[in-house]
């Protein structure tokens, strides 16, 4: 829908801002709002804890109206320590937290709440001021207000509060407020709604993979593409022996880990083993298997190394420890590679595919493998007795052809279903952008 402009626009003093609407009005917002901070109860102390009252904190400014977050205070807290009571329609705004560095959460309390010393709480004390306006106008404008606000020289990303205060804030008269805000939560509901779909249609895509995956490497092709390759499409089967596999069929082995490949240790690079030569040795990291494509090749790593001896190999590669490991990440490296402390190498003998491997490691899941009763954690001794599905190796082949053709289909539904996300988040930032700021007059719009 193309929605017009207003007759008649005035320099808004702020360059990013430009031209607002003549008659609105400039205030810093230190004449609009009082602005609270908060605090933590002492952790140690059952008095102030898991109460009636929600406590906000930055983990918990994921939405626009808070409506409960995952801790709670008593009314205790609120009398004797630190933390603030704020009531319904309080604008909250993240003051001190990492998620600064890219993004400016804001929300509006929908009810009496407690905040923490991470977030400011900005009180109206004015009629003229509609709160979801002043929260949605931060909305739109996140990457300005931040190069605006940040403090600087901190360790801890964070705002300067007189900074924010002293702000000049461009405001139409109460009753275009509402109207504006009445408009953008019938517009923005609109596109929340579609993205929700289209986040859960990838969830459904990448459970589809999985599936098919799992499917695939313990029970073979499927009928049609098994009799295309000169296999039989439906092989007799027989007991596994082995739970997660069940029945497969009658000509597949069984085989420990041990006897498919061996484990390899990690090198630990020096700061001058680092290079920026393109001719360094890649080095993975965890944070690398996210980065794979849909064949489940490691391209590149983020590091190279240099001064280590090795030769070229092919490896499946997955997190040893840790919280990654739930992440169930494998990836595949050809040539020369090396990798750190956490991550297992697996270097699959010839008589396997190594690809084929992989996909049964996938299978597997590894946070099934692995000890979890403390710290996460993966070793030889999870791996070489872990019993897998061994084809022959002509039929791995065809399964590794047949997964990466499906999946390199699946990736590319998921890719742009991606980009229409990207497209409906720009598209709604740009909506509020240009109402809030009078781009657009949405006064005559109707519910």
């Amino acid at each position: 829908m193309k929605y017009k402009a207003y007759s008649k626009y005035k320099d808004s003093g702020v360059e990013w801002l430009g031209e607002v609407p003549e008659h609105w009005e400039e205030s810093k917002l230190k004449y609009l709002f009082k602005f609270v901070s908060g605090g933590t109860p002492p952790t140690e102390d059952e008095r102030y804890w898991n109460g009636e009252l929600p406590w906000v904190s930055p983990k918990d400014m994921k939405s626009f109206r808070i409506i409960d977050t995952e801790d709670h205070v008593t009314r205790a807290a609120v009398s004797q320590t630190s933390t603030t009571l704020v009531n319904s329609n309080t604008v909250l705004i993240v003051t001190r937290s990492g998620i600064l560095r890219h993004s400016l959460p804001v929300a509006i309390a929908t009810k009496e709440m407690t905040i923490n010393q991470d977030i400011k709480g900005l009180i109206s004390f004015k009629q003229n001021i509609d709160p979801e306006y002043m929260a949605r106008f931060i909305e739109g404008h996140q990457a300005q207000l931040l190069s605006v606000w940040r403090k600087e020289g901190t360790t801890v990303e964070s705002l300067e509060t007189d900074i924010i205060k002293d702000f000049t804030m461009v405001l139409p008269p109460a009753i275009e407020q509402t109207t504006i805000t009445d408009f953008l939560d019938r517009e923005i509901n609109k596109v929340d709604t579609l993205l929700v779909q289209k986040r859960a249609l990838i969830e459904k895509l990448k459970e589809k993979r999985t599936a098919l995956i799992s499917r695939t490497v313990t029970r073979g092709l499927p009928p049609e593409v098994a009799r295309a390759a000169g296999l039989d499409p439906h092989p007799e089967l027989k007991p596994s022996g082995v739970e997660w596999l069940g029945d497969v069929p009658e000509h597949w082995e069984i085989k420990k880990g041990r006897h498919l490949g061996i484990l390899l240790g990690s090198v630990s690079p020096s700061e001058g083993n680092y290079t920026d030569n393109e001719k360094g040795i890649p080095f993975a990291k965890v944070d690398d298997l996210n980065h794979i494509d849909s064949s489940l090749l490691l391209l590149n790593t983020k590091n190279r190394v240099e001064g280590f001896p090795v030769t070229n190999r092919k490896l499946i590669l997955f997190p040893k420890r840790g919280a990654a490991i739930f992440t169930n990440k494998v990836a595949t490296a050809e040539g020369k590679f090396l990798f750190d402390s956490n991550i297992m190498g697996w270097e699959i003998y010839h008589s396997n595919e190594t690809k084929y491997v992989a996909y049964c490691l996938i299978a597997r899941r590894l946070d099934d493998l692995a000890d979890v009763s403390t710290v996460p954690q993966i070793n030889n001794k999870h791996i070489y007795p872990a019993l897998f599905p061994k084809p022959p190796i002509n039929e791995q082949c065809l399964i590794v052809d047949y997964l990466e053709d499906v999946n390199n289909k699946i990736d590319q539904l998921i890719t742009k279903v991606e980009t229409a996300i990207n497209r409906l988040q720009e598209y709604r930032t740009a909506l509020i952008t240009a109402t809030v700021t009078g781009k657009i007059d949405v006064r005559e719009t109707q519910a």
